[in-house]
């Protein structure tokens, strides 16, 4: 949901590999300009693919198939307002310039202050800058205190986050209340580390460079040593690059999502064109995609940055059809060509009955919402770097696995079937069981098996990954001409 971007440089040439989309494309909507708007740009995005838009100077709120919402302003001194991030209650926040700058919270018409943390009424600048916000209302940012800013975090009360350094800012914040940002030091120049900031606001150095934004199992989004990359759970910095160019380039990379998919820019700084950008996706291990080669009916149109991507893979961002990007812009919106999503029901069907489906029952909906859940193929490696280290008797060096998300509130747990291709499973589809992550380790859930119709069922107390593994400990339905059998494997 971010769009806070970190610019690096690289020098191309350095054995970082472009290649096409693969099966995965996209299609695009373009958001268009709202009334008397001469350009626009989509800033961030919800798991709902509604976009935050600035137009410079306004902000909006753009839905799919209904159009802009304008923001206005906060109060009668305000002349601007910069939108910075956007969550699943399609709450906006950012900050007001006018008579001072004033960090808000949007909802739905109404607007909430932030506030500041300056400690003066006469002394300091009253300055407060909200960066990113998460699906609990909380935000975070920086504030000006006297000559220093300071990252905080807001939750109905400003309040700051310790500050290692002479500026920390603080640009995006997960579901479990963990902030991302950078913290700039001084030793005779300033040097910025990227940083994470606990729920407490304890923080913890990851080391040289800067952070841009955060997902739920704690990847960190940022730049280190020239290059974008990602810092694992574990605090080791894998570098990208960039899409490679014939001279010096630079690029950034301003959100990821919770399957370790980042979005950002590369950038042909050598050519003397101004704003030669291309909008570009990185996989979770580092393939670079130029976002420009996976949408077909562009039509001369160039997509130029990426800002933001959703757990369901939509992203947005601007493009233009002016090669310098300095007129004609528009936001967009792409949808991966593999999406599926459904509306608020409860049990939810993501079509069961096609590879990848999934069915959740709850035993209560809390808080009404949405129930997602995006199928893929997975690198067995990759599923360990962007969660944690796989059991021992985990066998496939790629893994049938769904991520699965609740936008609402649910207690009593939750039955979810899983529709799993049999095809190119190298063990007995009756020893089928399924791993999921509870945030620290994996956990075994013994399931149901359809034989027949290719469906594994489990209960399970949380959502997020479930990945489909062997394991001679699982109960097995066989449906065979209408006569179900039940049967326990156990373990040899």
């Amino acid at each position: 949901m971010k769009q806070a971007i970190l610019v690096v440089s690289v020098v191309v040439g350095l054995g970082f590999v472009a290649r096409a989309g693969g099966a995965v494309s996209y299609t695009i909507e373009r958001t268009g300009r709202p009334t008397g708007a001469t350009w626009s740009r989509g800033v961030a995005l919800n798991d709902f693919g509604q976009i935050a838009i600035t137009t410079g100077s306004r902000g909006h709120l753009w839905t799919p198939g209904v159009g802009f919402e304008s923001l206005g302003l906060m109060t009668p001194e305000g002349s601007s307002i910069y939108i910075q991030d956007i969550n699943n209650a399609a709450q906006i926040t950012g900050y007001e310039v006018g008579g001072g700058t004033r960090g808000f919270i949007w909802t739905n018409g109404s607007w909430t202050g932030v506030g500041n943390l300056d400690p003066s009424p006469n002394g300091g600048s009253g300055l407060s800058r909200p960066r990113g916000i998460n699906d609990n209302g909380l935000v975070v940012g920086d504030s000006k205190v006297f000559v220093n800013y300071t990252a905080f975090r807001y939750n109905g009360t400003i309040n700051p986050l310790a500050r290692p350094g002479v500026h920390a800012y603080a640009y995006d914040i997960n579901s479990s209340n963990h902030a991302a940002g950078t913290v700039q030091k001084y030793d005779g120049n300033y040097v910025g580390y990227a940083y994470i900031w606990d729920p407490d606001g304890t923080p913890h150095e990851l080391g040289l460079g800067g952070a841009s934004a955060i997902n739920d199992h704690g990847q960190v989004a940022g730049g280190s040593g020239g290059s974008p990359g990602v810092w694992d759970v574990g605090g080791t910095f894998r570098p990208y690059g960039i899409l490679p160019y014939d001279r010096h380039s630079n690029g950034g990379i301003g959100d990821i999502n919770n399957q370790g998919q980042t979005v950002g820019y590369s950038r042909n700084s050598g050519t003397g064109i101004y704003d030669r950008r291309y909008a570009t996706l990185w996989d979770p291990d580092g393939t670079i995609h130029d976002l420009n080669t996976m949408v077909t009916g562009l039509n001369g149109w160039r997509l130029v940055q990426a800002t933001g991507i959703n757990q369901h893979g939509q992203i947005c961002g601007y493009g233009s059809a002016d090669q310098y990007a300095g007129s004609d812009q528009q936001g967009f919106l792409l949808t991966p060509s593999n999406f599926r999503n459904v509306g608020d029901l409860s049990p939810v069907d993501l079509g069961l009955g096609q590879t990848g489906g999934a069915q959740a029952t709850f035993g209560s909906i809390v808080v009404d919402g949405s129930f997602f859940a995006e199928y893929a193929v997975r690198d067995s490696a990759d599923i360990a770097l962007m969660y944690g280290a796989l059991p021992d008797n985990v066998p496939q060096p790629t893994l049938q696995c769904w991520q699965a998300e609740f936008t609402g509130e649910f207690a009593g747990g939750a039955t979810v079937v899983f529709q799993y291709d049999p095809v190119g499973l190298q063990w007995p589809e009756e020893d089928l069981h399924i791993l999921h992550w509870t945030g620290s380790s994996w956990e075994t859930l013994p399931g149901v098996i359809d034989l027949l119709g290719n469906t594994i069922s489990v209960d399970t107390t949380s959502l997020s990954p479930f990945l489909l593994v062997p394991e001679p400990t699982t109960l097995t339905l066989l449906t065979l001409g209408g006569l179900a059998v039940l049967r326990r494997r156990r373990k040899r």
